[in-house]
Order: structure tokens, then sequence, then C-alpha cells
């Protein structure tokens, strides 16, 4: 009888150096918050050869947790990492589309490591060609595909932009900042579980632990934060008159590119705010952009 999971299974096996994986024989810690998720991300490892030991991965709906991947929701999973002596954590939001990796030694991982470990993996070992990531992701993903003389695009956020934008420069690998892996190779959308591979691929081609992996990539720090505003587009002009000698576009509310830092500002798709995003060197400098933007918008937040 034709079975979706097994099926989906095998497709992403095809994609991947399923010998060397085998071959290193990972334990790998697994949490997927009692969902879906599960269903899927339980039999690829085990056919990867790792021994799996699970955390919270029932298929029965119930919730231990809030479900959002984040370092406080996964605090219980980090220390069963540890107790387990886990080579890597994978930990799943409840439909399987975002991927968060865990370390045995510095814990819950910025989601967005996954998608540049990803990134890197494909350009460095499997193919070369254009890289597509929307306006929030971490300049880790545009600083690879960089050094690797790759074109990288930016969507507008939300994953049918990313889609779309991928197909129109036929990209070989793309996503968003929040864990979202997207490998056209397989299909279309995000996919957490193509991820799991992608990474343990990467581990198994190089002989790195995923921290090793993390070393590796340019590393900034992001500050996120959001207001109700009373005009948008009036705050787009006052910011821009701000920045007004720095790069910026306009195609997702507005968005500034220093060559070793960005902010993006733009209204939420699902709640009536709007959004400020920073990236820097460090989380000092983030925060301290989005307080000046803030600063300048004073008289427009309700």
């Amino acid at each position: 009888m034709f079975s979706a999971p097994d099926y989906h299974v095998k497709q992403i096996i095809k994609l991947v150096n399923a010998k060397a994986i085998r071959a290193r024989k990972f334990n790998v810690a697994l949490e997927t918050i009692n969902a879906s998720a599960s269903v899927t991300a339980k039999p690829l490892l085990a056919a990867l050869g790792c021994t799996v030991a699970g955390l919270n991965v029932k298929t029965n709906g119930d919730f231990v947790h809030m479900p959002e991947p984040n370092p406080k929701n996964l605090a219980a999973f980090t220390d069963f990492i540890k107790k387990k002596k886990a080579d890597i954590g994978f930990a799943l939001d409840p439909d399987g589309d975002r991927l968060v990796l865990v370390s045995p030694v510095h814990g819950v991982l910025s989601e967005e490591y996954t998608v540049a470990i990803a990134v890197q993996h494909v350009l460095m070992h499997i193919e070369k060609g254009p890289v597509v990531i929307n306006q929030s992701t971490s300049r880790m993903s545009e600083d690879i595909a960089k050094a690797n003389k790759c074109l990288v695009y930016r969507s507008i956020v939300g994953e049918p932009n990313v889609v779309a934008l991928m197909r129109k420069k036929n990209a070989v690998i793309g996503g968003e900042g929040n864990g979202g892996v997207i490998y056209p190779r397989l299909h279309c959308g995000r996919d957490g579980m193509m991820g799991m591979a992608l990474v343990l691929d990467c581990m198994a081609r190089t002989g790195k632990t995923v921290d090793e992996l993390v070393a590796e990539i340019p590393r900034y720090a992001i500050a996120k934060d959001k207001v109700t505003l009373a005009d948008f587009p009036a705050a787009k002009d006052i910011l821009i008159k701000l920045f007004h000698d720095v790069p910026h576009t306009v195609t997702d509310g507005v968005r500034f590119a220093w060559p070793d830092r960005w902010l993006h500002v733009r209204t939420s798709n699902t709640e009536p705010i709007v959004r400020l995003f920073a990236e820097s060197p460090t989380i000092a400098e983030s925060e301290a952009l989005i307080t000046r933007a803030k600063k300048s918008l004073t008289r427009l937040i309700k």
C-alpha cells in the first residue's frame, strides 16, 4: 500500500550520501512536540542508520510546551540531549517545516544556522548555483553564497515569495531564517526532514561536529522588535531620511544594507503590527540600530 511518509523518506535518501551517514552511526536526539512531524522524522533517521532518542515524539497532538522551537521552550530537550550524549539534536515545529539544531555543548542554536549550514553544504559539496533567502534572513547565508561565488537574491518575507523567486532564478537551495530549508531537488517548500538529512550529510562528509560547522560560518547577531504605528508610509519616509546615505530597498517595507549589517522594517503578515529586524556583528549593535530607528518614529508609535 502506498504510504506518503515512506515515499517522502525514500525521496530524501536519494538526495544525500546515505552510505556515508550510515557509516557514522550518529546518535540523534529528536523533539517533535508530539505532533505530525514524528510520522516522517523517526523513520527517516532510522533509515539513515541513526540511533534515535526521542522526547515528545508521539503523534497525539498533546503539545507539552509552546510550539515555537526556541531556547525557552526547548530547555528540557537541551537537558535530554546531554543526558543521552547525542551527537546532535533536532527540534521540529508541529508541521515539520521548521528545524532548529541543538548542540550537546552549546544548547539550542539560532534557527538561522539551519539554513546557513544547508546552504554551505549544498554549495560546497553538491552543486553551485543561485541562492534565495528572504529580506529578514541572516547575512550568514548571503556571505556563504558570495564566498562560493554564487549569486544570492532576497525575496519578500513569506514562503510562497521565496519559492516564486527560487523558481524564477533557478536556485539550487533557499529558505527562511526561521529554520525553513527549501531544497528544490525534493520539492519547493520548507521541509525540516530534508534539513535534517542535509545537516547529517554535511557532518558525515566533513567528519565535523555541529559546533565545528557553526564555527566556520560568519557570525552575526539578530535583534527583533515590534511596534504599532499610526502611519507606516510616513514611517518609511522618516527612516529613509534618517539613513539617507545607506543603500535601501522598498520591495517589502524598507530594508537598509550596510557592508556588515542591515535593518529591515515591515508590516507583519499575521498581526496588525510593524516588525523591526536588525543584524550586525554583535547583539548590542543590532539593538542600538533598532533603538535608533524606533526613536525616529516616536511620534508615530501608538
